[in-house]
C-alpha cells in the first residue's frame, strides 16, 4: 500500500526492505528519489545537478564539458560515458526513442519528479552558480559558431546573476523571434531584456546599456504592433524618444512608428503632423529609407480618406525613393500601396496587375508578413470578381499566417474579408459567426477604421437573417465621420438605404441612397456611387410611384453608364440589376431592361459556373436576387 500506485516507489520499497529491513524504508517518493542519488559515485551525482539545471533535454557533449572543468576524480568511472551509463543504469536518465536525439547524445530526465527533487536539494548559491556556469559555455559555443539558442543562453544567465550578459542574450532572442514572425515570442524576449537593463539602473549605465534598451524598446513597440494591440506598453515610443534626442535619424524612425500607431487607431490628423516630422527629419538626416517610409505611410493615410489621386501620387514618389535606394522590401510595401488603392476606387483589374509582381517577388523572397497583407487584398479582388472560392482560398491562406505569426489585427481584418465572402455568396448564418469573431479581434486590437468596416458588413448581415443590424450599421457611420473616413461613410450610408428599403422605410432609404451617392462621387468611389443611384431611384418610385418617375429614370441612366464602364461591384451587384430593372420597368422601358437583364443574368451564370462547392452553389442561387435574374 505504501508503494501507492507509484512504480518507482513500489521498485525502492521493495529494494529497501531487502538492504534495511522495514526499520529504513523511505516515506515518500521523493525520499526514493534522493535515496536513489545517494548511492551514486560523486560524479554521477554531479552529472545529475548540472543536469537538474539544464531542464528539459540533457545534452551530453554539454555535460562533458562542464565536467571536464571540475577537478573531480572520477571514482572507477571512465569517462562521461561510464558517468552517462550509471545515471542511465540508476533509472534517473533515459535515452530518448528518437533516433535523431540519441545519435546527438540527448537525454532526459525518466520522471519529472526526479530532475525536481535533485534541482531543489541544490543550495540556491550552487543553483545560481550552476545557470551561470551552464549560460556561460553555450555562450562561449554561440560566439564560436555553434548553433544555440540565444533564449536558452539568456535564461541560463538570468538565473545565474549576470543581467548584464542576459539582456543582450535576450535581445538576440528578440531579433530572432522577429525575424521569424513570431510577434508574441518577442514580445516577451524584449520585456526581459527591459527588466533587466533596467535592474542594472533606471538611466542606463553605459553606452552598450543605453543601445540595448532603445533597441528593445524600438522591438517591442514593432512586436505589439505587429500583433495588433496598440494597449500594452503604450508608453514605449515615448520612452524611445527620449532616448533618441539629438540623433535626426532615430527620431524619424520613431514618428513613423507614431504615424502607423495613429493610422491604426484612426488618428489621422495626428498620423499625418507625424508623416510630415518624419519627412523632415529623415531628409535631415539624409535617411532615403525615412523619407520613402514617410510618404508611403502617407499615401495609405490620404486613401483611408477617401483622397485617392493625391495618395496614388505620394505612393508612387514613396516607391520612387525606395527602388533609388535600393530598398526591395519596402518598395514591395509601396507596390502593395498603390494596389490597394486601385482596391478601394473597385479598379479591380488594375489592382490585379498592380500585385502581379509583388506576387512574383513574394514567392521568391518568402515574406510572411508581406504574403499576409496580399493574400488579404488578393481575396478581396476575386470576391468582387465574383471567384467567391477562389477568393476565400486566399483569404483563408492570409488567415493561416496571421495566426501562425500571432498577428491578431490582420487576423481579424481577415475575418471580416471571409464574412463578406459568406455574405456575398448567401452562407449568412456562417458570415454571422465569422463576423462577430472578427469584431472581438478588431476591438482589442484597436482598429477603428478596420472594426468600423466589418460593422457595416455585421449589419447588414443580421439584417438578412432576419435580425436587428441597423444599430450596427448606425455606429460604423458615427465611427467613420468621426475618423473623416469616406470610403466607410459611402459605404455605410448606402448600405443603411438598402436596410431601409428592405424595411418599407422609402423616406429613409432614398435620403441615406443621395447621402452615400455625394459622398462617394467626391471621393471618386463610382462602385458605391452605382449602387446608392440604384437604392435612390427604387426608392423614390415606391414612395411617389409614376411621378417620381424623371429623377428615378434620370438616376438609373447615370448608375447603368457607369456600370457599363465599371464592370464589378463590391457587392451587391445582383441587388443594382434588380433595382435598376424595377424603375426601367415602371417607365416601360423594355429594351433597356431586355439588356440589362440579359447582362444581369449573365453575371449570376457566370459565378455559379465557378462555384463547385453545392452548399455555396444552393446558397447563392437561392439569393433573392439571383432568383429574381434567373427566373
Amino acid at each position: 500500500a505504501r508503494g501507492g500506485g507509484n512504480p518507482l516507489f513500489a521498485e525502492e520499497l521493495a529494494q529497501a526492505v531487502r538492504e534495511h529491513g522495514d526499520e529504513e524504508v523511505p516515506a515518500t517518493a521523493r525520499d526514493v528519489v534522493a535515496a536513489r542519488v545517494d548511492r551514486l559515485s560523486p560524479r554521477a551525482k554531479l552529472a545529475l545537478r548540472l543536469a537538474s539545471v539544464m531542464n528539459g533535454t540533457v545534452r551530453a557533449r554539454i555535460l562533458e564539458e562542464l565536467l571536464a572543468e571540475d577537478a573531480v576524480q572520477s571514482d572507477g568511472v571512465d569517462g562521461v560515458d561510464g558517468v552517462i551509463d550509471e545515471v542511465v543504469a540508476a533509472g534517473m536518465l533515459v535515452r530518448p526513442e528518437s533516433t535523431a536525439r540519441a545519435t546527438q547524445g540527448e537525454l532526459v530526465f525518466a520522471r519529472g519528479l526526479v530532475r525536481e527533487v535533485i534541482y531543489e536539494g541544490l543550495p540556491e548559491r550552487a543553483q545560481h552558480q550552476y545557470h551561470a556556469r551552464i549560460g556561460r559555455l553555450l555562450a562561449s559555443r554561440f560566439f564560436a559558431g555553434r548553433e544555440e539558442a540565444p533564449a536558452t543562453i539568456a535564461e541560463h544567465l538570468e538565473h545565474g546573476g549576470e543581467l548584464a550578459g542576459a539582456a543582450a542574450f535576450w535581445l538576440r532572442a528578440g531579433r530572432l523571434a522577429m525575424t521569424a514572425s513570431d510577434a508574441d515570442a518577442a514580445v516577451g524576449h524584449f520585456t526581459r531584456v527591459l527588466v533587466l537593463d533596467r535592474q542594472l539602473g533606471e538611466v542606463p549605465p553605459t553606452g552598450t546599456s543605453r543601445t540595448r534598451r532603445r533597441e528593445a524598446l524600438a522591438g517591442r513597440e514593432l512586436a505589439n504592433r505587429l500583433r495588433g494591440d496598440l494597449a500594452s506598453d503604450a508608453g514605449d515610443l515615448d520612452e524611445l524618444q527620449r532616448m533618441c534626442e539629438g540623433d535626426p535619424r532615430r527620431l524619424a524612425d520613431v514618428a513613423i512608428r507614431r504615424a502607423h500607431r495613429l493610422l491604426r487607431a484612426g488618428d489621422y490628423q495626428g498620423a499625418q503632423v507625424a508623416t510630415i516630422v518624419a519627412e523632415d527629419l529623415g531628409r535631415v538626416a539624409g535617411d532615403a529609407r525615412h523619407v520613402g517610409e514617410a510618404l508611403r505611410v502617407r499615401g495609405e493615410l490620404l486613401e483611408r480618406l477617401g483622397r485617392f489621386a493625391e495618395a496614388l501620387e505620394v505612393v508612387e514618389r514613396s516607391r520612387t525613393v525606395f527602388a533609388n535606394a535600393g530598398a526591395v522590401v519596402e518598395e514591395m510595401q509601396a507596390m502593395i500601396g498603390r494596389g490597394r488603392i486601385h482596391l478601394m476606387r473597385a479598379h479591380y483589374e488594375a489592382a490585379r496587375e498592380a500585385y502581379q509582381p509583388v506576387i512574383a517577388r513574394i514567392d521568391q523572397a518568402g515574406d510572411p508578413w508581406l504574403e499576409r497583407v496580399v493574400q488579404n487584398h488578393v481575396a478581396i479582388i476575386e470576391m468582387c470578381l465574383g471567384k467567391y472560392q477562389l477568393a476565400m482560398q486566399s483569404a483563408e491562406r492570409s488567415l493561416e499566417l496571421c495566426r501562425r505569426y500571432g498577428d491578431r489585427g490582420r487576423e481579424g481584418d481577415g475575418l471580416s474579408v471571409a464574412g463578406i465572402i459568406y455574405l456575398e455568396v448567401g452562407l449568412y448564418d456562417r458570415a454571422a459567426e465569422t463576423f462577430a469573431a472578427a469584431l472581438e479581434l478588431l476591438e482589442r486590437a484597436g482598429s477603428r477604421w478596420s472594426r468600423a468596416d466589418c460593422l457595416i458588413y455585421a449589419g447588414v448581415c443580421a439584417v438578412r437573417r432576419g435580425g436587428e443590424g441597423l444599430a450596427l450599421v448606425d455606429e460604423a457611420i458615427a465611427e467613420a465621420s468621426m475618423i473623416g473616413a469616406r470610403y466607410l461613410e459611402a459605404n455605410a450610408l448606402i448600405s443603411r438605404a438598402g436596410i431601409h428599403l428592405e424595411r418599407g422605410a422609402w423616406k429613409q432609404a432614398a435620403a441615406d441612397a443621395a447621402h452615400g451617392v455625394a459622398v462617394a462621387r467626391a471621393a471618386t468611389l463610382v462602385g458605391y456611387e452605382i449602387q446608392g443611384l440604384a437604392r435612390q431611384a427604387v426608392a423614390l418610385i415606391r414612395e411617389r410611384g409614376k411621378a417620381a418617375l424623371a429623377p428615378a429614370g434620370d438616376l438609373v441612366h447615370r448608375a447603368l453608364v457607369l456600370f457599363d464602364q465599371q464592370r464589378h461591384l463590391e457587392g451587391s451587384e445582383e441587388q443594382t440589376y434588380v433595382q435598376c430593372l424595377e424603375v426601367l420597368a415602371l417607365a416601360g422601358a423594355n429594351d433597356r431592361a431586355k439588356i440589362v437583364r440579359a447582362r444581369g443574368r449573365a453575371e449570376v451564370e457566370r459565378k455559379l459556373a465557378a462555384l463547385t462547392d453545392p452548399s455555396w452553389r444552393a446558397a447563392y442561387a437561392t439569393r433573392p436576387a439571383c432568383k429574381a435574374l434567373l427566373g
